[in-house]
């Protein structure tokens, strides 16, 4: 089942909010400190804190515990997302298609203009990217998913400038 409902407001804030859900702490990453691997062993995601209340569409609580944190270094956003599931359903093997058919990661940022950068990630690593319902937009950021015995790592890169951020 997917979660999705962060919505990354200002970029220039350190404070996000969630849309109706609270806020969020973006954690400040030095540039060129996030390697995008799968693997949060870097100080910012050690110290950065978990977004709490995540929920699915529906509004329900997600069937697997969820750790998501976000960073930023000035020039990219930073979002990972640790779900602990030992056998996640991820069928969906094309970009693009129907993800939220499988247990994913699902992620909508909207910019200062009131567009928003819609993702969707599985743990198989397969991507849905679009602009708005637009899906012709390819997202040209970092993406790596890394499953183990119990769960699966989502860590994304997306630059601010391919995303039309004010700054």
């Amino acid at each position: 089942q997917c979660f999705e409902g962060i919505w990354v407001k200002r970029w220039t804030d350190a404070q996000q909010k969630l849309a109706n859900r609270g806020s969020i702490s973006v954690a400040h990453a030095p540039k060129g400190s996030v390697i995008v691997d799968g693997v949060l062993d870097e100080p910012v995601w050690r110290n950065a804190k978990v977004v709490e209340g995540l929920k699915t569409g529906e509004g329900e609580k997600p069937d697997f515990v969820t750790n998501f944190r976000v960073a930023e270094d000035g020039d990219s956003w930073y979002f990972a997302a640790e779900v602990f599931a030992d056998a996640p359903r991820s069928k969906v093997t094309n970009r693009d298609g129907f993800l939220w058919e499988d247990d994913c990661v699902e992620l909508a940022v909207a910019t200062p203009k009131g567009d928003y950068y819609h993702f969707i990630v599985n743990a198989n690593g397969t991507l849905y990217d679009a602009c708005g319902m637009g899906v012709d937009f390819d997202y040209k950021g970092e993406l790596k998913v890394v499953r183990t015995t119990d769960r699966y790592v989502v860590e994304l890169r997306a630059p601010v400038k391919e995303m039309e951020f004010d700054t």
